[in-house]
């Protein structure tokens, strides 16, 4: 039996204790619970923690309690020791308290400072040593900071295993088959991870800005710290202004003075028991030096937007000043027309178009025809051919064509069909407004020698 694909894996940085119960009653005949579902179920469970900072500890307990394991980080050892648990018979008892004391003991020596987790699996009843288990659960707990979680299996005692690590925290199983349903559930309850934090790079010499934290499990305790860590001896913690499951909003340091030169770098930390140990992560933020980009940016766009006030200025703000009015001279009296226009009359030569050869007095055909600027009068069309008159043709002109001129021309009329050509005359008109509406702004703005205020609030204005 394998885990689920789709179950979240957990990149938080804490560490985690599993207690394991190998009392006799998981031996039924020759077959060995401990060996085929305990140890099976804690090493798929591992493999969901992917944090290479994540420290682990094995500790199985029944008359007394042993450390597999003492905390580490290094995989091909838990590897190891995973092995070695598989041949582990079990017998004796369900001692719990003897298992919190290891417990408590390597917190201590080990892990003070970090996040810590504690995950029990066990089917037995804990009657006979409760109070000492329940005693050393709290310390745990209230000065530790320690968050545990049991795995009921099977008939296990129901009344004081929740007393001991909280009733919220006790996942039932029917058998230890079925434990490996319940490993969405123990990461979602155990895991508290940071996964980035905004911003990733701050400038040197300057102060803190506040800083945005993503991650899973930041409001399980609601006693959330963010805790900036600068090396093993200096450390600040600030209570964040927001806080949710998935992110947090850790503000600046207030009286503090941090100003980082380029290179420095700090961890930014997650504490969820009050700064009493912590949920780290291999994501930093880094100092840098900065260059004033935006700084040189805004000084040169100074010079232009003064120079835009003031060639807008008056366009904008001054206004023609109403001329005063100049009383309107006397009419004078009108002077009656005359009643007989002069009018110049056009006058036309007449040309005599007279033939002879016809039928007329003296073989004459009489024709006058008045001639002008537009032609002929109507009396030209009734011109008669002379008899026996010869067509000789039209007279010929020699025209100079140019035919450079006429290349040019074609060789302008293809450069406008193709695309540049229709680029250029787009370009062109675009132009042209642009022209045209610098040319309306010039036009309203008065001449010097014009009579003019400049108020922008008009009130001498009159509508």
């Amino acid at each position: 039996m394998s885990l689920s694909s789709n179950i979240a894996t957990c990149k938080g940085s804490f560490d985690i204790y599993f207690v394991l119960d190998k009392s006799g009653s998981l031996k039924n005949g020759d077959y060995n619970h401990f060996r085929e579902e305990t140890v099976h179920f804690t090493e798929n469970l591992i493999k969901l923690f992917t944090s290479p900072l994540m420290r682990l500890s094995f500790i199985t307990f029944s008359d007394e309690a042993d450390v597999i394991m003492t905390l580490t980080s290094d995989r091909k050892e838990i590897g190891e020791k995973l092995d070695e648990m598989r041949k582990i018979e079990p017998e004796g008892g369900t001692n719990l308290s003897y298992g919190l004391y290891r417990v408590r003991n390597q917190i201590r020596l080990y892990g003070m400072q970090r996040a810590s987790v504690v995950i029990i699996i066990t089917d037995g009843a804990v009657v006979d040593n409760y109070p000492r288990s329940f005693e050393l659960a709290t310390e745990l707990k209230e000065d530790m900071g320690v968050m545990l979680m049991a795995i009921g299996v099977g008939e296990f005692e129901k009344i004081h295993l929740p007393r001991i690590v909280g009733e919220d925290h006790v996942f039932e199983a029917k058998n230890f088959k079925e434990m490996l349903s319940l490993t969405g559930q123990i990461i979602k309850g155990s895991c508290v991870e940071i996964t980035s934090v905004s911003p990733a790079n701050i400038c040197e010499q300057y102060s803190f800005p506040k800083f945005e934290v993503w991650g899973r499990g930041f409001n399980k305790t609601g006693n959330a710290l963010c805790g900036f860590r600068f090396n093993e001896s200096k450390k600040i913690l600030v209570e964040p202004t927001y806080v949710r499951d998935d992110y947090m909003e850790c503000p600046a340091p207030e009286g503090e003075q941090l100003h980082l030169v380029a290179g420095q770098n700090f961890t930014l930390q997650v504490s969820l028991n009050g700064g009493i140990s912590f949920i780290t992560s291999n994501v930093t933020v880094s100092s840098v030096h900065c260059h004033e980009y935006g700084l040189a940016l805004g000084l040169s766009l100074i010079p232009f937007m003064l120079f835009m006030l003031w060639w807008f200025w008056q366009a904008m703000c001054c206004y023609m000043k109403p001329k005063e009015e100049v009383p309107a001279a006397p009419l004078l009296p009108i002077q009656p027309a005359n009643k007989t226009p002069s009018i110049e009359k056009k006058q036309w030569p007449t040309v005599d178009c007279s033939m002879y050869g016809r039928r007329g007095i003296g073989g004459i055909a009489p024709m006058r025809v008045d001639w002008g600027e537009k032609g002929c009068t109507e009396a030209g069309i009734h011109l008669e051919r002379a008899k026996d008159a010869k067509e000789v043709g039209f007279v010929e002109r020699d025209v100079v064509v140019d035919k450079q001129l006429i290349l040019e021309e074609e060789e302008e009329d293809a450069q406008a069909a193709s695309c540049c050509g229709k680029l250029k005359k787009y370009l062109g008109r675009l132009f042209k407004r642009v022209a045209d509406f610098y040319k309306r702004i010039a036009l309203k703005r008065p001449d010097r020698n014009d009579v003019r205020t400049c108020n922008c609030f008009r009130n001498d204005v009159k509508v």
